[in-house]
């Protein structure tokens, strides 16, 4: 077939403009998604799962009210992850809400060939809740840890007689916790459970809300929810041992760590920290710092003043 210049022409030029839009096109798709910040500027890398991520977020919002330029990049991380992040380097600060364990601290050592500082930020705490109408004053550390691994199943077991019920009847304790192992489980697990997990749990919930309302619903119930949860049940007054007496929890009992059901959540990092982590830790440390804590309203409480200083970097 022949064809006129003008016909060439055309062609050509239909040619080069499929041409540039196949490789604008093709450079569009392998254009990597824009950062949370700028590469030129200081950026503090975060890891954190559950109600920490939010206290995190809270932390972040009020340090750049005074620290613009700093920029932030907050990831959340599974619930098993622990401290992985600083081991992999993919993060300056891993929030935890317990101490690292000895393998954490290991792998953080080999891989970084640093220590693994972990610094106490807030408390963080929980309460056993049951029904008014349950005659039960207080609980040991042991017996709390005994009820929510299945060794102590019966009310009778902690003297206790359910008025509703028959005399020669044993009824089982139900017990209602929070699936959130960054909240209630996992202050019993590290502070009362010396045996492994938890056993026999009737229920997990994902709020405290729904704890409340199962165990308002239930007169064999016994819930954990995180301590400035507001309800009519009763509080469980806990003691740390059978010498010491039972502490009911609030501000002051969490803080001074009378209460016992109460661990710190801290900030974690592959050597002392420097630079951008390091001022915000100065930061949240503060009292700004820790006034943010009280105002992000997710139920951690502030350090008391002998632990902000000893933890300042």
């Amino acid at each position: 077939m022949l064809y006129t210049d003008r016909s060439k022409w055309l062609c050509v030029f239909v040619a080069l403009t499929l041409a540039c839009g196949s490789a604008m096109t093709q450079g569009d798709s392998v254009q990597p998604s824009q950062p949370e910040f700028n590469s030129t500027e200081p950026a503090i890398e975060c890891r954190a799962y559950g109600r920490h991520l939010q206290l995190v977020h809270a932390l972040f919002e009020a340090y750049k009210a005074s620290n613009p330029d700093t920029a932030i990049r907050v990831t959340p991380a599974a619930e098993s992850e622990g401290a992985s992040g600083l081991a992999d380097t993919s993060c300056e600060i891993s929030v935890l809400p317990r101490r690292p364990s000895k393998t954490e601290l290991q792998r953080v050592r080999k891989t970084r060939r640093q220590s693994l500082v972990a610094i106490p930020i807030a408390l963080d705490a929980v309460v056993l809740l049951v029904p008014q109408a349950t005659d039960l004053d207080e609980l040991t550390l042991e017996q709390v840890g005994r009820v929510y691994t299945g060794e102590i199943n019966e009310w009778t077991s902690l003297g206790i007689t359910i008025p509703e019920l028959p005399a020669d009847y044993y009824p089982l304790i139900h017990r209602s916790m929070l699936k959130d192992h960054t909240g209630a489980p996992d202050v019993v697990q590290r502070l009362a459970i010396k045996k492994g997990g938890f056993t026999l749990a009737r229920e997990l919930f994902l709020n405290s809300a729904k704890v409340v309302a199962d165990v308002e619903n239930d007169y064999l119930a016994i819930g954990m929810v995180q301590w400035d949860f507001e309800s009519d049940l009763k509080v469980v007054p806990i003691k740390a041992s059978d010498d010491t007496p039972a502490v009911t929890p609030t501000t002051k009992t969490i803080r001074s760590r009378e209460y016992p059901l109460v661990q710190y959540v801290y900030f974690c990092f592959a050597g002392q920290p420097k630079g951008d982590a390091r001022d915000f830790l100065r930061f949240v440390l503060s009292n700004a710092g820790q006034q943010a804590i009280a105002d992000a309203g997710l139920g951690f409480v502030t350090l008391h003043e002998v632990d902000k200083k000893q933890a300042q970097p």
